[in-house]
């Protein structure tokens, strides 16, 4: 799975590097940065199939693409800036458990001291030097081996305050996700012959998707639920295209859904569409940072033949 998308967030702190000496030529005057990336118990950035058969979560050579290096200045007038850089190398250990990632950054600022964050590029929407801005989409992707969406998946470290690095200096960084994944699939679900299914919508009363920011300050410790502002009304629905084969995994915001409450599973297939409307028997917990499991039974669904 190769994802070689950049956002335009990213591309253009890459221009920014972490200096104020506009004027300096960076070319000949970079260090290099190796950060050790664990995560959080349950928490990792991609989802791959085990020897066994299961689906494991893991780092994976691809996410080389994937994770920059936030970098701030740490001024205490507040004047100081900020910039991103983007990974040049990935060593896995233990089979992507954890994983080593190499940033190269300009040598030529004068500030003493710094704040350095992981994070993945993809879903920054915006940031300054106090907050950070995703957008969680409510349109996904899921390509044919099974891997989420990495552009929705929201994960970043806990802020690392040091002095001015050398080179091959060495940081720890430990990664949280910020929002939960939906582990979706569905028992009774009889297709005719040589049909397939090409999306999956889940729908509930609660904001799924949207517009958030979070403090920075809120990653100093590592539980969960972190705190973070919902920007705009949110979206109850998310549908993943793409899709291939069971299970399906959706990244949403974190939410109680109670029980009693209504949810509603819509599969479009080649040749029909199944709907499935409910209320939950208990409560479903979508927790931040975790993957929930969970097996629908369509044996009720409504089939519309297209």
């Amino acid at each position: 799975m190769r994802r070689v998308v950049i956002s335009m967030l990213a591309a253009a702190a890459l221009l920014a590097g972490c200096s104020k000496e506009e004027g300096v030529s960076k070319a000949d005057s970079t260090i290099t940065i190796k950060a050790d990336m664990g995560f959080d118990e349950a928490t990792r950035t991609t989802i791959v199939e085990g020897a066994n058969g299961n689906f494991l979560a893991r780092w994976t050579e691809d996410d080389r693409y994937l994770v920059s290096l936030l970098c701030i200045e740490n001024d205490p007038d507040d004047n100081g800036s900020l910039g991103m850089v983007v990974a040049t190398g990935i060593e896995l250990i233990n089979e992507g458990e954890k994983a080593t990632f190499e940033f190269t950054m300009s040598s030529d600022f004068d500030a003493d001291n710094f704040i350095f964050v992981g994070m993945n590029s993809f879903p920054a929407h915006g940031l300054s030097k106090s907050m950070i801005i995703y957008q969680l989409k409510n349109e996904q992707a899921q390509d044919w081996l099974g891997y989420y969406d990495a552009q929705a998946d929201l994960f970043v470290s806990k802020p690392i305050e040091a002095e001015r690095p050398t080179d091959d200096a060495r940081m720890n960084f430990t990664m949280t996700r910020l929002n939960a994944l939906l582990e979706l699939s569905f028992k009774n679900l009889v297709l005719d012959d040589e049909d397939k299914v090409i999306s999956v919508t889940f729908s509930c009363e609660h904001p799924l998707a949207g517009l958030i920011s979070f403090n920075l300050s809120d990653l100093d410790g590592v539980t969960y639920p972190i705190p973070y502002t919902l920007m705009d009304d949110g979206i109850n629905s998310i549908t993943l295209t793409g899709v291939h084969k069971a299970p399906y995994y959706i990244s949403t915001l974190p939410a109680t859904l109670k029980a009693g409450e209504e949810y509603t599973i819509t599969v479009e297939t080649q040749m029909a569409t199944y709907t499935k409307s409910s209320t939950l028997p208990s409560d479903l917990e979508l927790k931040m940072g975790e993957i929930t499991r969970v097996t629908a039974n369509m044996a009720t669904a409504t089939k519309v033949v297209k």
